[in-house]
């Protein structure tokens, strides 16, 4: 999307959203983000992912009076808890193929696998109070 479309869906000006560039909060997926000139700016393509934490960082700036430096500190750490979150929900999807295909392969898998925790949890405590 276009610096402009991003500041009319944000509800930033072109400066603010070139300031955010300057702090490396917003980073152009297209354009040279090392000259903030104007006719740079009108250049810029930003990458969609970026819309929902850009989004969410403008409410909490109106919500709490935020200046657009701490805005950009926000946009930063809520940029980085999306990609944990994808990163997550990708684990979570392979971890659920690789039981159903560890069901598949080994009879009462579910069974198996609760005994091993138990084990697990059994030589954890032993270890434990040997230590003691």
């Amino acid at each position: 999307m276009t610096c402009e479309q991003l500041s009319d869906l944000c509800g930033l000006s072109m400066n603010e959203l070139s300031e955010l560039v300057g702090y490396s909060a917003l980073i152009p997926a297209l354009g040279d983000a090392v000259h903030l000139d104007a006719p740079s700016k009108q250049r810029w393509v930003f990458s969609t992912h970026c819309l929902k934490p850009l989004r969410e960082a403008c409410q909490l700036r109106n919500d709490f009076d935020l200046d657009l430096f701490t805005v950009a500190v926000v946009l930063s750490k809520l940029q980085r808890i999306d990609e944990l979150e994808n990163i997550t929900q990708a684990m979570q999807r392979q971890i659920s193929c690789m039981r159903q295909l560890a069901a598949d392969l080994v009879p009462n898998f579910e069974q198996v696998l609760s005994e091993a925790e138990c084990q697990r949890i059994d030589s954890a405590q032993i270890e434990r109070l040997g230590k003691k």
